[in-house]
């Protein structure tokens, strides 16, 4: 569903079998949420905890983006449907809502699974207790599994020191961080960091072979790929610098030191797998090869999957059909107002993909998507624009020129005083265009050469 953001991982092909997990924020993007929001965010949440169900899934380490909807709520939710959360330092009213840690058998092949959240993280009438002391903990109870994986909530540094600290974990994946990494990131102690980035939008597959004996992991990835993977990080790193060094426009600088930060952070995570495999030539270890599956439309849906999602979109839309009053006194009219004095450019917006937003929500059935509409609707981004679905009338189903140039009733009734914006600034596009819905694919030098009509 729409606005969903989690970082699901499979661990995989352990002699012939998987253990498959999910580190969190499956239900809700953040710490915070609206009371108008959470009746809908609730219903979404029960989709994904029943697919969950389908998949026979081992472990899921909740963040705060699904403790927000509700620790007791989330806890009956799960257990109705048998799905196993894990929070080893999350205690509320005095007492651990659910399992710390537990053991998953497979062939042969005992796994350990834990989940932590940060003590930076804040939970309503919850406490987070030291992760590492928590950790310590189940790795004592788990002394004998021939893998232990820990789920986290936490930073990248705090991976660091988690893994510096419990020498016993061999793999940490981080369901909060911001990373989006083919490859696994070398930590303290042998270990390693998996994470399959924000939103759903891909699936983290990791085969492993473990080996008699072995210490720690070797990457897949040889020597001299990792080195190819380094030169060309380091190109890319050079150019980003060159450009937030004489941007063109203050957007194209943000841009560039997004692609900063992301392949210095990159740079690094390739030097330490360097390093641990230039050290470990003659160590016998285990193997893991990561890759992450983007979950698009080449991937065929479930059919039982796909009749819970009906179930909810119709449950959904019923919740929300009438839930405001209807938009008035309004600034936007809708695309059809400008006709009379702009056809051909109202002729050119209609061929454009931007006319047929809202449509493309209708043929979904998510028109009523409190994730998915704003970006469908003219001014919907605009604070005395529809700020519910229900409010969306046939006038501002789309993204309409008013969405780009401004409301338009006043210029309307009276065009010399209610100027519009003529060109508008990548900053405009950026409000839905941005860099995480598009999965990074949006360059405004590019896009606007499809949209632009005329003078």
């Amino acid at each position: 569903m729409g606005g969903l953001s989690r970082r699901a991982t499979i661990i995989g092909d352990l002699d012939g079998t998987h253990v498959t997990v999910d580190a969190g924020n499956f239900a809700w993007k953040s710490g915070t949420i609206t009371p108008e929001r959470l009746p809908q965010q609730r219903r979404k949440a029960e989709l994904q905890l029943d697919a969950f169900a389908l998949s026979g899934i081992d472990g899921v380490a909740p963040g705060v983006g699904d403790l927000v909807l509700g620790v007791e709520w989330l806890k009956e939710a799960a257990d109705q449907r048998e799905i196993p959360l894990l929070a080893a330092n999350l205690s509320c009213d005095g007492q651990a809502p659910f399992e710390g840690w537990r053991r998953v058998e497979r062939g042969g092949i005992s796994v350990g699974l834990v989940g932590v959240l940060s003590e930076r993280r804040t939970v309503a009438g919850c406490t987070v207790s030291d992760p590492i002391a928590s950790l310590e903990a189940a790795a004592r109870a788990l002394s004998d599994v021939d893998l232990l994986i820990a789920m986290t909530h936490t930073s990248n540094e705090e991976d660091v020191a988690l893994a510096e600290a419990v020498a016993d974990i061999d793999l940490i994946i981080n369901g909060h961080a911001r990373l989006n990494r083919t490859n696994p990131s070398a930590l303290p102690n042998n270990a390693l960091q998996l994470s399959s980035g924000s939103r759903g939008k891909k699936l983290g597959l990791a085969e492993i072979i473990l080996t008699p004996g072995g210490i720690g992991f070797s990457s897949a990835d040889s020597i001299d790929d990792l080195e190819r993977k380094k030169r060309r990080a380091e190109g890319r790193l050079e150019t980003a610098q060159e450009n937030v060094e004489s941007p063109p426009d203050d957007g194209a600088k943000r841009r560039a030191e997004r692609k900063v930060s992301h392949y210095t952070e990159e740079l690094a995570a390739l030097e330490a797998q360097l390093l641990q495999l230039r050290e470990r030539v003659d160590v016998p270890a285990h193997s893991l090869k990561g890759r992450l599956a983007p979950l698009d439309r080449k991937i065929s849906d479930h059919p039982q999957v796909e009749a819970l999602l009906a179930t909810a979109l119709a449950e959904i839309e019923a919740m929300e059909s009438g839930a405001v009053a209807p938009l008035v006194d309004t600034p936007f009219l809708g695309s059809a107002a400008c006709a009379g004095c702009h056809a051909e450019p109202y002729a050119q917006w209609q061929r454009t993909s931007h006319a047929r937003a809202w449509a493309t929500l209708q043929v979904e059935e998510r028109t009523s998507d409190l994730d998915c509409f704003s970006c469908h609707a003219t001014g919907a981004t605009h604070p005395q624009g529809p700020q519910h679905p229900a409010q969306v009338t046939d006038a501002l189903a789309g993204v309409g020129c008013e969405d780009c140039h401004g409301p338009g009733r006043t210029h309307v009734s009276a065009p010399a005083v209610g100027q519009m914006v003529a060109d508008p600034p990548e900053s405009t596009c950026v409000v839905c265009h941005d860099g995480v819905q598009d999965e990074g694919r949006f360059d405004f030098s590019t896009y606007r050469p499809r949209i632009v009509h005329g003078e």
